[in-house]
């Protein structure tokens, strides 16, 4: 029987999973279903599925990746934040110029982000090819810095 903690991530991937192929304006509207299955992750859920998510596929961390970073929902912006950014780690090069106009969602992140900015600063600085977005995308990584103290 599986635990509490897959039984959560297990229903928000299969969520995913239903919805996915829907048209993508689903996705930047009404997406609180995604935000409300995320809320309800303990420490316990979050720290599994930040491991899980690097072996999802692709199209379905896209997806999560436009629900977390839903403006209109304050729900756990930081816990968003810190699965955007792994979202934004394990995404390959292709994929990830789906979720890099996002990045700046990141400026709502807590301290549990601090130990993924020399890894985000890497990717940014290997596969975001426009001047203007990379030096966008570093500079915000750079003030998260100073303001988490990391």
């Amino acid at each position: 029987m599986k635990n509490d903690v897959s039984q959560r991530i297990q229903q928000l991937h299969d969520y995913l999973a239903d919805n996915a192929r829907i048209d993508s304006e689903y996705w930047y509207e009404g997406l609180s279903s995604v935000n409300h299955i995320v809320s309800t992750f303990d420490n316990r859920d979050i720290i599994e599925f930040s491991k899980q998510l690097y072996g999802w596929e692709q199209h379905l961390l896209t997806c999560l990746s436009a629900a977390l970073t839903y403006d209109q929902d304050d729900m756990d912006k930081p816990v968003r934040c810190y699965f955007y950014a792994h979202i934004f780690l394990a995404l390959n090069d292709t994929n990830l110029l789906d979720v890099v106009d996002d990045f700046d969602f990141l400026n709502n992140s807590d301290a549990r982000l601090s130990n993924l900015l020399k890894p985000l600063k890497a990717k940014v600085s290997k596969l975001i090819h426009h001047e203007a977005v990379r030096t966008a995308c570093l500079q915000l990584l750079i003030d998260l810095e100073q303001t988490l103290g990391a």
